[in-house]
């Protein structure tokens, strides 16, 4: 297993991929707006590994654009059009020696099967273990789903009907390294749930989830296969710590 140093770094420089004038302008005032640096034209194709200290602001998912980003080195990145609270979570993340960190929009997380992407970078690079890759497959997987479905878009099963402006939602999936294991944070940009932590709570305590209720079994699996959990800033944020190895 590689031996990964954690360490805090400079705020990162913003750059875009396939983005138009339009697109990349509002990245700019995006950046600019929260102190951060911008290079290039936003156009660059995802050709050349990535420069020291990098965000990049993708126009889309499509393509394999996130696996190719990722191959390139880009550690951060995210889709166009989120709130700039994703840069700047994002930025500031990067800067304090957070390993890897992504950010969607709810529509596309739902649509895409993200994890294997991230997967496969840390398994490549040998920051995780082979043999925990399913784990951590499967709770990605399950955090996901409760930012996207039960924060974003307020639903209880995906059959639900929901407001589509909710799908512009971000949620961002990040991981840190502490020695042997890994922390993986998801965020959502929804109001998170006052009784959240109390429902963990009850769970982490051994109490069994309601079966009828469509909503409470992936954090019932949470609860089970990590190492420790806990919710953040008031629910919208699911932190999970699982071995490397």
């Amino acid at each position: 297993m590689t031996s990964v140093q954690t360490e805090s770094h400079s705020l990162p420089v913003i750059r875009g991929t396939g983005l138009d004038s339009a697109g990349w302008t509002a990245v700019v005032r995006d950046a600019a707006g929260l102190g951060l640096a911008t290079a290039g034209t936003g156009a660059e194709p995802l050709d050349t590994p990535a420069p020291s200290a990098s965000v990049l602001v993708l126009a889309s998912v499509g393509d394999d654009a996130v696996p190719k980003a990722l191959a390139q080195g880009y550690s951060f990145g995210q889709t166009a059009g989120l709130d700039p609270l994703w840069l700047q979570r994002l930025a500031t993340e990067a800067a304090a020696g957070t390993h890897i960190g992504w950010c969607l929009s709810t529509g596309d997380m739902v649509r895409e099967r993200v994890t294997p992407w991230l997967l496969d970078h840390l398994v490549a690079t040998g920051v995780l273990g082979e043999q925990m890759r399913g784990d951590c497959d499967l709770l990605l997987t399950e955090a996901i789903a409760n930012a996207s479905l039960h924060g974003n878009l307020r639903i209880a099963a995906p059959t639900d009907p929901f407001d589509p402006a909710l799908a512009r939602r971000g949620v961002g999936v990040f991981a840190t390294v502490d020695d042997n294991s890994l922390w993986w944070r998801v965020w959502q940009e929804g109001d998170g749930s006052p009784d959240a932590e109390a429902k963990l709570e009850a769970l982490l305590g051994g109490a069994m989830p309601d079966l009828e209720n469509p909503g409470g079994r992936g954090l019932f699996i949470v609860s089970r296969m990590a190492q420790a959990v806990r919710f953040e800033d008031a629910g919208r944020c699911l932190a999970m710590r699982v071995s490397r190895v």
